[in-house]
């Protein structure tokens, strides 16, 4: 219930973020990908089958991928890539402990990051598929972290 509650609540920080007119609407909405982002425990990196050929773990690593990201610099497209994904990202967190638990029932999925050819990405975050083109050097680092 609170993850659906904080869930609820970033959806709506989200659309409010997409109807303000202000100058600094990229920047806000940079930051509110980056907030529910931030909060990974865990990074899969998966090949174009969606085969988990590696994991980020580390608080550092994590950090600095999300550096990598250069989420202030995101370009929102009109139309989704229509060409298949090179690989993907999957953004992940232990589920929270209920009531009567004493360990986590496993993760749960946060937001994913779809990469495509020629800079492009889509993130599939709170039931939103966002496609945006990435700055060359973004792009490049995250094509990078796929296998070939």
């Amino acid at each position: 219930m609170k993850k659906l509650c904080l869930g609820a609540l970033l959806l709506c920080a989200l659309l409010l973020c997409a109807c303000q007119s202000t100058g600094n609407q990229e920047d806000q909405q940079a930051a509110s990908y980056q907030e529910a982002m931030a909060k990974a425990q865990a990074i899969q990196i998966q090949d174009a089958a969606g085969q988990t050929v590696d994991t980020l773990s580390q608080p550092e690593e994590i950090e600095t991928f999300l550096e990598e990201l250069d989420l202030g610099h995101w370009t929102y497209q009109e139309a989704a890539p229509q060409a298949q994904p090179l690989g993907t990202f999957v953004f992940i967190e232990e589920s929270t402990i209920k009531l009567g638990q004493t360990e986590p029932d496993g993760w749960m999925e946060i937001c994913r990051i779809l990469c495509y050819p020629e800079d492009t990405i889509t993130l599939e975050i709170l039931g939103l598929s966002l496609p945006f083109t990435l700055e060359e050097a973004a792009w490049e680092t995250l094509a990078a972290r796929l296998p070939a």
